[in-house]
Formats: structure tokens, C-alpha cells, sequence
């Protein structure tokens, strides 16, 4: 049988077998077709970063840069016991990066708590700082209430009555009101958490010297004042005595003294952990003192000073105590 237009050549031998490479294309329309590779590809040295880069992505172009935050919780020397000694480690030839992405942020300098008490006691500056407020903002904790703005406005109001203006009160949900899916009463037990911001560092120590013992906040409010970052984290105890104010006429029986007056006049002799004023306005007069005030100090020797000076003025706040 004759056919009337000849057969094509048959292909080269391995055209079609799949084990063979691809043959390579020299025109940039055909690095589209399957089965072929443009010549103008770039070469591959065998990394998997993206392209232009040659090196880790996060160390070099993505630096892991930690900011400040504040400590948790008071250093392990103020709690009465030290840190176990770091194992020893081989060293290795291998490069690790600076930090771990899943890492804690390297500490800065600044928000580091201060030396513990003992080390402060050698110091021969009076009044000395307060040995854990560094900073002007304190953590509270476990607010027991309904309603999240009348909680701040009761707040706001107890800070106004010691005279104490702070900047800023603001308190979250345990649960935001976004990724809830039940109705809001099912969330108002659940316990609040936030911080107060203050104008200086000597206001955030007065604060926190009133407000951790307040009775409202504890008895209604279940609330917790701390300078670090999880209020329940424990203060550390001292064993300073504490020193007791009372009137000793009656004039000055007639004039109740607040928290923050109490911590105005006797801050100039040391720092004070907590201030707490009494008020028996049942009793009669006399022979029964109506009222006192309890002062803790952080070091024996400035309330010792405040005691001896107190003792031979016998005033206070412009009363004799």
C-alpha cells in the first residue's frame, strides 16, 4: 500500500523515555511547557532560604529585639533563699542564635529589682528608697465587682481622699467580651486584672504603702497591689517593729489623721512598707484613745531615728502625738 504524504522521521532514541532529563529550551516562552527548563534559571548552591538571602532570616535581616519589662516577682535573695549554681555545659562548634523566638525577652538594666534588704541596710543614705518600687506603675489583681468602671471610679475616689492624683487606672477581663461565648453574667465573677499608672515614684510608693492594706479594697474588692508584675507573687517580710503613733490630748484626740497625711510627715525619716490608721468612734473619749496609727518600716535604723525624734518633739502633722 502506497501512502500519499510520507511518514516523519522516527525521534532520536530516549525522547520519550521518563527516566531522561528534560531537555533544556532556549526560548523564554517554552519555561512555561512541562517537561523543559529554561536556560536562564538560576543556579541553586543547595540552601532553602528565600531568594537574596544567604544566611538564618531571623539573625542577620529579623533581629529579635527584647524591650523592658517589669520582674514578676521579688529576687530570690529577698525571699530568704538563692538560686541553684548554673550546671556546667559543653560548648560546641555550632552558632546558636542570640535568643529564642519562644523565649523570655532579655532583661534590661533598668527594670531589675534592687539588692535585697540587707545590702540596702549597709547604704548611708537617709531616708533610703523604697527597696522594690522602681518604677511608677503597680499591678493589681483579683477585683471582685460587676461592673468594671465603678470599680476604677472606687478606686479613683480612695487615691483622691489621701491625696493622690493618679494618670491612668485601667483594668481587663479575665475573658475579653470578643472571645466570649457565653452571656456577660457568666464572666462578671471571674477575677480582673490591670495597673495604675502615677505621675512620679514617690506617689506609687505612697499608693502601695495604703492601698495593699486598705480594708474596702481587701474586705469588698479582693484586690492585690504589688510593684511586680503578678501581684500575688509574696512581699518579702521584714522584722523591723513596727511603731505606734497616739494622740495624747484632746485636741489632738479631735483630729483624725489619713494614711497619706501619716506617710507625707513620716516619709523624711525612712521608707514605710504600709501605713494603717484606726478609729474607735464608739468608745468614749477618755480614758479609751479613739484613734492610732501603725507604721511599718523597711530598716530598723530610720525607725529608730523616727522614734527618737518623734519622742523628743512630740509632734506629728502639726499634732502632739
Amino acid at each position: 500500500m502506497r501512502l500519499r504524504y510520507p511518514l516523519p522521521p522516527p525521534p532520536p532514541p530516549g525522547f520519550m523515555d521518563p527516566i531522561s532529563p528534560p531537555l533544556p529550551m532556549p526560548h523564554a516562552a517554552s519555561s512555561s511547557m512541562p517537561g523543559t527548563v529554561p536556560l536562564s534559571f538560576p543556579p541553586w548552591d543547595g540552601h532553602m532560604y528565600p531568594p537574596g538571602i544567604h544566611g538564618p532570616p531571623f539573625k542577620p535581616y529579623h533581629p529579635l529585639g527584647g524591650g523592658s519589662y517589669s520582674p514578676a516577682g521579688p529576687p530570690p535573695s529577698a525571699l530568704g533563699f538563692e538560686p541553684m549554681a548554673p550546671l556546667p555545659m559543653t560548648t560546641s562548634s555550632i552558632e546558636m542564635p542570640p535568643s529564642s523566638p519562644m523565649g523570655p525577652p532579655p532583661v534590661h538594666l533598668s527594670c531589675v529589682p534592687p539588692p535585697p534588704l540587707d545590702e540596702l541596710c549597709s547604704s548611708s543614705a537617709s531616708p533610703r528608697p523604697h527597696p522594690f518600687v522602681s518604677q511608677t506603675t503597680l499591678f493589681i489583681h483579683c477585683i471582685d465587682d460587676d461592673g468594671q468602671n465603678e470599680t476604677e471610679n472606687k478606686i479613683a475616689e480612695i487615691l483622691e481622699r489621701q491625696n493622690i492624683r493618679p494618670l491612668s487606672i485601667t483594668l481587663m477581663p479575665a475573658v475579653h467580651p470578643l472571645d466570649r461565648i457565653y452571656p456577660d453574667d457568666h464572666y462578671s465573677w471571674m477575677p480582673k486584672h490591670g495597673h495604675i499608672t502615677f505621675e512620679g515614684r514617690m506617689q506609687a510608693e505612697k499608693a502601695l504603702s495604703i492601698l495593699q492594706v486598705h480594708p474596702y479594697l481587701l474586705g469588698q474588692l479582693h484586690m492585690k497591689m504589688s510593684p511586680f508584675t503578678d501581684p500575688r507573687a509574696p512581699m518579702p517580710c521584714t522584722n523591723v517593729a513596727p511603731r505606734i503613733i497616739r494622740p495624747v490630748d484632746d485636741t489632738a484626740v479631735l483630729k483624725l489623721l489619713t494614711e497619706g497625711q501619716v506617710w507625707d510627715s513620716a516619709r523624711s525619716w525612712g521608707s514605710i512598707k504600709k501605713i494603717v490608721v484606726s478609729y474607735d468612734k464608739d468608745g468614749p473619749i477618755k480614758p479609751v484613745i479613739p484613734w492610732k496609727a501603725v507604721i511599718h518600716f523597711w530598716h530598723e535604723d530610720e525607725a529608730a531615728k523616727f522614734e527618737s525624734d518623734t519622742n523628743a518633739t512630740g509632734l506629728l502633722c502639726g499634732i502632739n502625738v
